[in-house]
């Protein structure tokens, strides 16, 4: 069966035989149980995740969303869209190295020099080296432009003093996409430049935030006067916050979205089957309620195939980046709520995190904060779709 999107977005037979081959290949290299088997922030998860980028990328899928050039595949948007759905559906791991390959990559195919690319990039795609984004600050989260860490100049070096936090997976990764202020006395959204820094240096600290989720996917970072060659500062010095608009885009794409997707439709199906198993619960999720629940979860990856669609016709899918990043928020809490009520005191009894109807709403409370909160969603929505000044 093939989808359309305005007429010009259609799922090809070959592109169909694709994904049948990728969800066969997940399914013969992934445990079942693999989110149990492998806790979160264990030493056999970093292991296993490592080891899933370096199978992705013998087995070809790590250039999935690569040009040629770089050594990805070249694929095409469909083909693009299909892989995201398999890859979402099965439940497959991200693989530690995914924000690399998502975010990182593309940054530096834009921005990077061509001595950036040729030393970056492979480590990346062969899944040898890991990134972590370090943007966020305890006085910069929605006003991202109000940063404070700085880094100075010093001799053909830049001396990096600050502190981050929010960093996803920092304890595990070798190198932070770090933005920092360059130009103190510039107005504040004119004096930020991006820079390549190694996590192991002398001067990083690196911890962990404990969660109320019982995890710690995030960590404090800390730079005390951390050498950073000239040569790792990615795009113009002083011209970082072009460079960071364009990796939030990047994070607000379909891989990411097409993830999140297919953990929040898991939950509702887990919800669903809860109520066939008790009746009584059924109260919470009428059949209006239901119906809507459902067209929300339907509503996503047609968003997504939009936005390849945008893409395909040679346009700017930045902008609707920001609709889907909104549209999957607000989705994900409502639901939850609804998910919550359904499943009732059920859901706080089970203790696996990949089963727990509890942590799914918890999480919703962060979804509408990483990756750009609803509001500055709105406020691109506003300026950029609908033109409003």
């Amino acid at each position: 069966m093939g989808y359309s999107i305005h007429m010009d977005f259609t799922v090809a037979p070959e592109d169909l035989e694709f994904g049948d081959r990728v969800r066969a290949w997940v399914e013969a290299n992934v445990p079942r149980d693999w989110t149990i088997e492998y806790p979160y922030g264990s030493p056999e998860w970093v292991e296993f995740q490592k080891d899933w980028d370096r199978k992705l990328y013998q087995a070809g899928y790590a250039g999935m969303f690569w040009p040629r050039e770089f050594g990805g595949t070249g694929a095409s948007p469909e083909r693009r869209f299909v892989f995201a759905q398999v890859m979402a559906e099965t439940g497959a791991p991200e693989g530690l190295g995914h924000l690399g390959r998502r975010v990182v990559a593309p940054i530096l195919m834009t921005h990077g020099t061509p001595e950036q690319q040729r030393r970056f990039l492979p480590p990346i795609l062969e899944g040898r080296e890991f990134w972590a984004q370090c943007f966020s600050e305890p006085g910069a989260g929605s006003d991202l432009a109000s940063l404070s860490t700085r880094a100075e100049l010093v001799g053909g070096r830049f001396l990096v003093n600050g502190q981050k936090v929010w960093t996803s997976n920092a304890e595990f990764c070798d190198w932070g996409f770090v933005l920092v202020r360059t130009d103190r006395q510039a107005p504040k959204h004119a004096g930020i430049s991006c820079l390549a820094v190694p996590l192991r240096a002398a001067g990083v600290t690196i911890r962990p935030i404990r969660q109320i989720n019982r995890q710690s996917d995030f960590a404090e970072v800390f730079f005390d006067d951390v050498e950073v060659p000239l040569e790792n500062l990615i795009g113009p010095l002083n011209g970082g916050w072009r460079v960071a608009v364009t990796l939030l885009n990047y994070e607000r794409g379909l891989e990411s979205a097409m993830s999140r997707f297919a953990d929040q439709r898991r939950a509702v199906e887990s919800a669903l089957l809860a109520i066939r198993e008790k009746p009584e619960r059924d109260r919470y999720l009428d059949a209006h309620a239901l119906g809507r629940l459902q067209a929300e979860i339907l509503a996503i990856p047609i968003v997504a195939m939009r936005l390849l669609s945008t893409q395909l016709e040679g346009g700017d899918p930045s902008e609707l980046a920001s609709v889907l990043k909104l549209q999957h928020s607000n989705a994900w809490q409502r639901d939850a709520s609804r998910v919550l009520l359904a499943t009732g005191q059920a859901s706080m009894l089970k203790r696996e995190p990949a089963e727990s109807q509890f942590l799914f709403y918890l999480m919703s409370r962060a979804v509408s904060i990483g990756g750009g909160t609803s509001e500055i969603q709105r406020n691109v929505i506003a300026k950029r779709v609908l033109g409003l000044t």
